[in-house]
């Protein structure tokens, strides 16, 4: 418009051959000119200062940057500009959001703590699904995401955490973000107010971003895969995935030539949700905008780095593993897991994966045409996003001492993960209650149960003769061991665990005990209708470090080479029970661990052991079943077996040398003591039976048998 002003004026000017002009004509028109001249260089510079707050405004102002928004709070001075923000091409080609995302924070904006939500934008078969295991299996965040509406918590009225069934290992707050209406209900509900969410996965950005305001904003950060790679994999998934809302059976019958060419591809997936374009053909606008969006506000993780982006996002957002629930190196092995082994892998064999050049590769690179050159950028932001991260050491992930001490503190002060277990003085009825015996190795108190009482016990042994292949509960006897019978499960491990949970083994009530390694993982057995019951039988330290120490084979160590050998797990107890096994140890550990002991377990003591059969035969109400002679005959006989701690004995160089490095379980055991004797007050008054022979029976006894 400008420029036809002006060409117009000239024409009017030079209007005609070389005919004479008066000279007040010539005067009058030679205002005329200068008024518009002087009125198209007032409009030229409005247009350039609206230029310039334009791109401030786009891009943030230098003297923020120079004032210190570059550093991020927990980073440092690791932190550093991205160059990319100072280049003039950037500058110059940016161009307005439809919606400017403030809910969200730059990615080069300081951090403000507790009022900054991460939020992870979930991408369809670009190895989104084993990040989430990570975050939620190994660091223990609760997550907002799809699972929290599973088992009807779509009806709740307000909001909790909670466990779903098929996610055991983490917690979810009970809302939907992966839909626009489980948003919608989210924020009614106050889900980011709440502070309940460690962090929120979201399919779509702008929908998302209606959870925040001026007062909590959201950090957005993303795995990215090669768009032909991604289309390939989501072509295989879908071809079985009939849970999944995008799921048509035409998939099932398509070759990936098909696909490529049918109305079911999804071209141009990123750029559609960075741009919010869903509908309709994508332009060059949308690329822009998708492009201004991964610049600004996303922190970029690939899966072609896999590593690297987990390294990144842990470092940013401050991730480290939390002994409040379980031992790093316990969550440092499901983390190498997940990143190489993968979760949601595809199922179905790809007989046939395209290969660049050939037609079906070119024809899904010609269809994602903008996402093709939208993922050269990433990639390219992914490098420069290096900047923000030097000098990361290994161990960034383990809590360092203060920290460490707050963990505990908070894991002692905020109700611990043991809900399952009912309470040891918990009358309550109308409860399901499972024994579940928490072995600790060194003693044979736990062939009395089976061999002995003949109860049918869940433990490691369950899945042997290939019983771990099993799809279905059921009992068995174990090769010639007679004794007893073991459910086909497997409950001294995590993944055994797993899948005994989802096999139903505390509703089908075919295991009369549970016995298990790992109280803490075992919790996920349990749920608010059926409860387990801890008890177990402890050892002086000294003597647990003796007997193992002794069962080391071929063992030319001495004592005090022992003790400061990897073999030697001093202050195990109160380590394992305060989920702390690699810092000092301190009073706050003590505490939990006797919080534990005191709320949970029903303990025993190896040196009363009589004493500790015959409070748990009344307790749980066991009584002879089979042959009472024999069974009297084989519980003596166990029960008397004596531990041989070699003659050592306190005042012993070995002995003291032991003792000197176990403390605080020696602390910790003679606070037990003093709990054996406490607990011994109120089993009397709550026990089932009087003993084991009242209400006995003897189904061996009949002619014939009847057991």
């Amino acid at each position: 418009m400008l420029l036809s002003t002006f060409t117009t004026t000239k024409q009017n000017y030079n209007d005609g051959d070389d005919k004479k002009i008066p000279f007040k004509s010539i005067f009058v028109a030679r205002t005329q000119r200068k008024k518009v001249f002087l009125t198209s260089l007032a409009i030229l510079s409005v247009i350039v200062a609206l230029n310039v707050s334009t791109r401030n405004k786009i891009l943030g102002t230098q003297n923020i940057r120079n004032s210190g928004a570059r550093v991020l709070n927990g980073l440092g001075s690791n932190v550093h500009d991205l160059s990319l923000y100072q280049s003039e091409q950037h500058i110059q080609t940016a161009i307005e959001f439809p919606n400017p995302l403030d809910g969200f924070k730059d990615v080069w904006e300081p951090r403000e703590g507790e009022n900054e939500t991460p939020v992870f934008l979930h991408i369809p078969k670009s190895g989104g699904s084993s990040f989430k295991d990570i975050f939620g299996r190994c660091h223990r965040l609760t997550m907002a995401a799809e699972a929290g509406i599973l088992e009807g918590h779509d009806k709740d009225t307000e909001l909790e955490t909670i466990y779903i069934e098929d996610n055991p290992w983490h917690k979810f707050v009970n809302v939907d973000t992966s839909k626009a209406e489980g948003l919608k209900r989210a924020k009614e509900m106050g889900l980011v107010p709440s502070g309940l969410a460690d962090l929120i996965v979201v399919s779509h950005v702008y929908d998302a971003e209606t959870l925040f305001d001026s007062s909590h904003k959201g950090r957005l950060f993303a795995v990215f895969r090669h768009p032909v790679d991604q289309a390939i994999s989501l072509f295989y998934y879908l071809q079985y995935a009939t849970w999944e809302r995008s799921y048509n059976e035409r998939f099932s019958s398509m070759t990936i030539q098909e696909y490529a060419r049918s109305d079911l591809f999804h071209d141009n997936y990123l750029t559609r949700v960075l741009s919010n374009q869903f509908n309709g053909k994508v332009t060059n606008d949308h690329l822009e905008v998708a492009k201004r969006v991964v610049r600004e506000k996303v922190l970029v993780g690939l899966l072609s780095e896999k590593e690297i982006s987990l390294n990144r996002f842990e470092y940013y957002f401050g991730w480290k593993y939390n002994t409040s629930v379980e031992k790093p190196r316990s969550q440092e092995k499901f983390r190498e897991e997940f990143l190489h082994t993968g979760t949601n892998v595809n199922q179905k064999h790809k007989s046939y994966k395209p290969q660049p050049g050939s037609g079906p590769y070119e024809l899904m690179a010609e269809r994602n045409a903008y996402d093709m050159k939208l993922y050269t950028f990433i990639e390219t932001i992914f490098w420069e996003q290096e900047k923000l991260f030097t000098d990361i050491s290994d161990d960034y992930r383990h809590p360092s001492q203060p920290e460490l001490e707050l963990q505990v503190q908070q894991y002692f002060k905020f109700p611990f993960p043991l809900d399952g277990y009912k309470d040891t003085k918990d009358r309550s009825e109308g409860l399901i209650i499972t024994p579940v015996f928490w072995h600790i190795p060194g003693h044979s108190f736990r062939d009395i149960y089976g061999r002995c009482h003949r109860l049918t016990v869940a433990s490691e042994a369950g899945v042997r003769m290939g019983h771990d292949k099993d799809t279905e509960l059921e009992t068995f006897y174990l090769g010639d061991n007679h004794w007893h019978k073991f459910v086909n499960v497997d409950t001294f491990n995590l993944a055994g665990l797993g899948r005994a949970k989802e096999m139903g083994l505390v509703p089908s009530g075919m295991a009369e005990v549970i016995m298990v390694g790992n109280i803490f993982d075992a919790n996920i057995l349990f749920d608010s209708s059926h409860k387990g019951q801890i008890f177990t039988v402890f050892q002086h330290p000294v003597d647990r470090e003796i007997s193992k120490f002794a069962s080391l084979q071929h063992n030319t160590m001495t004592v005090q080479e022992y003790v400061q050998s990897p073999y030697a797990q001093n202050n195990w107890l109160t380590r394992f029970l305060s989920n702390d096994f690699i810092n000092e140890l301190t009073v706050t550990h003590q505490r939990v661990a006797r919080r534990i002991l005191r709320e949970k377990v029903l303990v025993g003591l190896l040196s009363e052991k009589e004493e500790t059969m015959d409070r748990f035969e009344r307790f749980f109400g066991w009584n002879y079943r089979i042959y009472p002679e024999e069974q009297e005959e084989c519980r003596e006989q166990f029960l008397h077996k004596l531990f041989n701690n070699g003659g050592l004995g306190p005042g012993d160089q070995d002995y003291e040398t032991i003792a000197l490095s176990n403390m605080h379980d020696i602390d910790l055991y003679n606070y037990i003591y003093g709990l054996f004797m406490e607990q011994g007050k109120y089993l009397a008054k709550v026990s089932r039976n009087e003993n084991r022979f009242e209400g006995a029976t003897c189904c061996m006894c009949e002619d014939p048998p009847t057991c």
